[in-house]
């Protein structure tokens, strides 16, 4: 919400958009600013999302984020996006590397982010969307045996202890994922998703 962003971020930089994207990000126990912000004032054409006489693609491509919490988004580098395809209505951040307090200790952890904006003639529609790039690993044995164990922070919060709940919603159950631990995972097991019925290895964290 506008309010949470002005508790926690006081000077922003001189945007060039006239609708920058601003938020703030949950990570351990502390909370983040950002702001996104365009290259240039002009938006693109889009492709694909409507017919192109209605529809502009929003350039989301510069990310103020405030990393070391002290409320300016100008004395951050600018993190600059990946180049796109051409038309394409997302824009990429590179990994950003950072440490964050989880329960009083210093964590390192690292995110990636993305960005997606349109207009059209009577509105304009835009997000920013931030997931962890990092993971948790060691071994445990079960039965004499070293297994393998990946930890993986689903809700990108940058805790690895949120477990699975249970909620009921007019007498139907609801799993609420939390994160999730693999077992001796390959690598095309981390492309099922969230789902641990589509993998022998993966389960909600419990």
């Amino acid at each position: 919400t506008d309010a949470a962003f002005a508790d926690v971020v006081k000077t922003e930089p001189e945007y060039v958009s006239k609708d920058p994207l601003r938020g703030v990000a949950n990570l351990g126990d502390d909370r983040y600013g950002f702001a996104m912000d365009s290259s240039s004032e002009d938006t693109e054409q889009g492709s694909g999302l409507a017919p192109q006489s209605a529809m502009r693609r929003l350039k989301y491509d510069r990310l103020y984020f405030d990393l070391n919490r002290n409320g300016d988004l100008t004395d951050d580098q600018v993190i600059r996006a990946d180049e796109s395809p051409k038309n394409s209505a997302y824009s990429y951040f590179p990994r950003v590397d950072l440490t964050i307090d989880v329960a009083g200790q210093e964590t390192e952890y690292a995110f990636h982010m993305r960005a997606y904006g349109y207009s059209a003639s009577s509105y304009r529609y835009a997000y920013a969307y931030l997931y962890g790039a990092a993971f948790r690993e060691g071994e445990i044995t079960l039965d004499g045996v070293k297994r393998r164990v990946v930890l993986v922070d689903n809700n990108s919060n940058g805790r690895f202890d949120d477990t699975m709940t249970i909620a009921t919603v007019s007498g139907t159950f609801y799993p609420r994922p939390g994160d999730t631990i693999f077992v001796d995972p390959d690598a095309a097991d981390f492309t099922y998703g969230y789902d641990p019925t589509t993998s022998e290895t993966q389960h909600y964290l419990g």
